[in-house]
């Protein structure tokens, strides 16, 4: 049989079938018994295969990998022969797609909270967890080494929150915080972000409340609608939206940035945004010339 050799992620516009169960000619034991060798996946990890569908590759299924365990999971697509022998883990490339556009048509910015212009060239997507140090590190960063005040008309800077609530117990909260006080105005929303970073190390999910209801008093914004807004959960769904996009886009840790659809994963200091940002306007420079 002819072997395939895949790059990693492949779109395709196609609405194709959905299977309510294995394919006839899938040995769902074969398969993950041999996934479990492959893949050098411990015990107490378990294993289940999902989703199948026609895939846009000839003679493939596509389907759903979960490795799920106690606090956490994660999934990956699958493209397996449908004599069931062989299988390709992960996503696949469409040569023909811009892989950087089809990322940012993945995510809902439409509410998003954002520094910038919203008109410009550069487009940053941050996805943090509010309890994640590595998150709080990179964005007092770019404020200390004035990357937002330096290109304030050339990238539009926006936040996406993604709580990794398996291991960090207060981070789905603040982020309802955090929405809550952008419905008072977008400045709020950096503000509290801001003094929620500054005393990360002093949060626990006993005193958050407290603490964001002090950080609250000096913002100067309506306090008794903010406490609704938060003791009620009203923007979670301006949340679930976040994880939702994140989850399309596979992301598996914070801080995650993509530049102009570009993925960068983890934080990967000033000088290396910069470089890349001043790549994309230059790129926007070669497009826009006659």
């Amino acid at each position: 049989m002819k072997k395939f050799s895949f790059i990693m992620i492949f779109f395709s516009l196609l609405i194709t079938p959905l299977f309510a169960e294995s394919p006839q000619g899938i040995n769902e034991e074969l398969l993950l018994g041999s996934l479990r060798k492959a893949l050098s996946v411990r015990s107490g990890i378990e294993l289940r295969l999902s989703s199948f569908t026609e895939a846009p590759v000839p003679a493939f299924f596509r389907a759903q990998l979960l490795a799920s365990w106690s606090g956490g999971e994660r999934r990956e697509e699958i493209y397996i022969s449908k004599d069931g022998r062989y299988y390709v883990v992960g996503k696949m490339f469409d040569a023909f797609e811009d892989m950087d556009q089809v990322r940012m048509h993945m995510m809902d910015l439409s509410n998003s909270p954002f520094k910038g212009s919203s008109t410009a060239p550069v487009v940053i997507v941050e996805f943090a967890d509010f309890q994640c140090t590595a998150c709080k590190n990179a964005y007092q960063a770019m404020k200390n080494d004035k990357l937002f005040a330096e290109y304030s008309e050339k990238v539009k800077f926006v936040f996406k929150s993604y709580p990794v609530s398996s291991q960090h117990k207060w981070a789905e909260k603040a982020s309802i915080a955090a929405f809550c006080a952008q419905e008072q105005g977008m400045d709020n929303f950096w503000q509290l972000l801001e003094s929620i970073y500054e005393n990360q190390n002093d949060i626990v999910l006993e005193n958050l409340r407290q603490r964001v209801m002090e950080y609250i008093d000096k913002m100067g914004i309506d306090k008794k609608k903010f406490e609704t807004c938060y003791d009620k959960d009203l923007t979670r769904n301006a949340l679930n939206r976040d994880i939702a996009d994140a989850k399309k886009l596979d992301i598996y840790s914070t801080p995650t940035f993509y530049i102009n659809g570009r993925t960068v994963i983890g934080n990967p200091g000033t000088a290396e945004l910069k470089k890349l940002i001043n790549e994309f306007l230059g790129q926007s420079k070669v497009d826009a010339a006659p």
